[in-house]
């Protein structure tokens, strides 16, 4: 499967993090080198030899994760989404194309709790700035 972390993005430059997770699910193992193609971008895959027993093969139960990494344009905020399909193989066998939709998510604009106390904090003091400016008029 293939995941995008961010899950979302709110602005022209982010950069989205790609992370696909290679299985062999049949009872053979898949031979090696294991590569992913993606509609999008560049993806990087260990070598098959740094996961489970070290042989070339992608033994049933073994997993490999292939990372990218794509910058956020300007059609794609336009769009409100950026969609990609990807496709994982071996040497003797191969995934469905497999896509992934990430939307575009306006950031919150309630402020938090730690954001609330500094605006209270902010609003207080100046109010004790104008009652002393106030004071030091009257005298």
């Amino acid at each position: 499967f293939k995941n995008a972390s961010p899950s979302t993005f709110n602005t022209v430059g982010q950069l989205i993090g790609y992370s696909y997770f290679v299985s062999s699910t049949g009872n053979v193992p898949v031979t090696g080198p294991i590569t992913v193609s993606d509609s999008l971008m560049t993806v990087t895959c260990p070598p098959v030899s740094s996961v489970g027993n070290g042989d070339d093969d992608l033994d049933p139960g073994e997993n490999l994760v292939c990372t990218s990494s794509y910058v956020v344009q300007q059609a794609d905020f336009d769009a409100g989404f950026i969609t990609s399909s990807s496709t994982a193989s071996g040497g003797n066998a191969s995934t469905g194309i497999i896509p992934i939709s990430v939307p575009y998510s306006l950031t919150s604009p309630i402020p938090t709790l730690s954001e609330w106390t500094m605006i209270l904090l902010s609003f207080l003091f100046l109010l004790m700035g104008f009652g002393y400016l106030r004071r030091r008029a009257m005298i």
